[in-house]
């Protein structure tokens, strides 16, 4: 390998050019019809488990809730059998 020394000049030029050749890469592929399939499938994939995930914890919050709920009336109405 050899010790190659870059001017300021000359590093800053192969980085725009390779920063460049990068971001039209990445153009290019966000175009192809096939990428875009395949991003879009793994982000509603990642989204419907998020929305399942936050629907579970909703029903699951209601439902204790309910139980909660009733359990203090039950425990209301066993009183005021009690009292009569």
């Amino acid at each position: 390998m050899s010790d190659v020394q870059l001017s300021d000049a000359d590093a800053k030029k192969l980085a725009t050019q390779t920063a460049d050749a990068v971001v039209e890469r990445l153009f290019e592929k966000a175009a192809d019809e096939e990428t875009v399939a395949r991003l879009a499938s793994v982000w509603s994939a990642q989204l419907d488990r998020h929305i399942g995930k936050v629907v579970r914890r909703t029903v699951y919050t209601f439902l204790i809730g309910l139980i909660v709920f009733l359990g203090l009336k039950i425990d209301a109405l066993l009183s005021w059998f009690k009292g009569h």
